[in-house]
């Protein structure tokens, strides 16, 4: 734009037509043409006050309001192809980004080990890299420009457009806009203006308008990706990995187990068996029975045996003796 229309972007540049002479000089020359007054020859206009002087002050406030109007609309197409007006520059300070990346790569290879990778993109002047570096350098300066320096400033452009067109077409406005860049009303100059404001308007409300707000778009939508990945690697999952490692409640949790023992009862049963009829038992109740139905005791027993004994003894002894007979 600036190069097909190479003299008008001077000629916005130049700052000499913003002295109060030059723009009492540019009144006179619309007054002149809408041939209002016919002032003497030798009559000099250094300033508005004299142009008012001869021409009347409510004739001259109405051109002077058209002249600001298309002057303010004119600057402002012009800031947004002016690349002074995008006075912010994003920061080159990227080194912590190039820092994960390497650590990263050195991952993929085999060259460190997880919890060693871990430690290091957990360092702190790493973990906070994106809303130092990425947020305040590049997010905010990026979105600044595409919705305020270009999306507003459009949006404001296209309030005004019905009035510019007004001027143009049924006005004096190509008039106005010759005199204000080229200081005369020459049909040539009128014609130029006329062609500059058709292909920069053209251009504005089109390609500008429609891939700034794509970029934008696009371009928020990659930062919102992007921040939910570091959200997720450096808020949570890295945290998580490296706890496991720290002797710590979570360490506890996985890895201990507490029991609880409880009594059913705060007694305590002790079983013992014992033989309820022994051998002693046996002999007692058999020397009852003895005493009892046959009047026997224990020393009847014994008189039984001693009286076996003998009789045996003396039987042997006796067969013995009458066989001899």
């Amino acid at each position: 734009m600036s190069t097909s229309h190479n003299d008008i972007f001077n000629a916005i540049t130049n700052k000499a037509i913003r002295g109060e002479e030059r723009r009492a000089k540019m009144l006179v020359h619309l007054l002149n043409k809408e041939k209002l007054v016919s002032p003497p020859p030798d009559t000099e206009f250094r300033t508005i006050s004299d142009v008012k002087h001869i021409y009347g002050g409510d004739e001259v406030d109405v051109i002077i309001k058209k002249l600001s109007f298309i002057e303010e609309y004119v600057h402002q197409l012009h800031r947004l192809y002016d690349e002074d007006s995008y006075i912010e520059r994003l920061s080159r300070s990227l080194e912590r980004m190039s820092r994960i990346l390497q650590l990263t790569d050195q991952y993929d290879d085999g060259k460190l080990q997880r919890k060693a990778w871990a430690e290091k993109m957990q360092a702190r002047n790493m973990r906070h890299f994106f809303e130092e570096d990425f947020y305040e350098g590049w997010y905010n300066i990026i979105t600044k420009d595409l919705d305020i320096t270009i999306g507003k400033s459009i949006a404001d452009l296209e309030e005004k457009l019905e009035t510019l067109r007004n001027l143009t077409v049924y006005d004096t406005g190509l008039d106005i806009g010759a005199v204000l860049l080229f200081g005369d009303t020459q049909s040539n100059h009128s014609k130029l203006f006329s062609e500059f404001l058709d292909d920069i308007l053209e251009c504005t409300f089109g390609d500008v308008k429609n891939h700034s707000a794509e970029m934008s778009k696009s371009f928020k939508k990659v930062m919102h990706d992007f921040q939910s990945a570091y959200t997720i690697l450096f808020k949570k999952e890295l945290p998580d990995y490296l706890e496991n490692f720290e002797f710590g409640g979570k360490f506890i949790k996985e890895n201990f187990a507490q029991v609880n023992v409880f009594l059913h009862k705060m007694n305590v049963e002790h079983w013992r068996q014992d033989a309820t009829y022994s051998i002693w038992s046996l002999f007692c109740d058999v020397g009852g029975a003895l005493g009892l139905f046959l009047g026997a005791s224990l020393l009847t027993i014994i008189e039984l045996i001693y009286l076996c004994c003998q009789y045996g003894v003396t039987h042997n002894k006796w067969w013995s003796i009458g066989h001899s007979w």
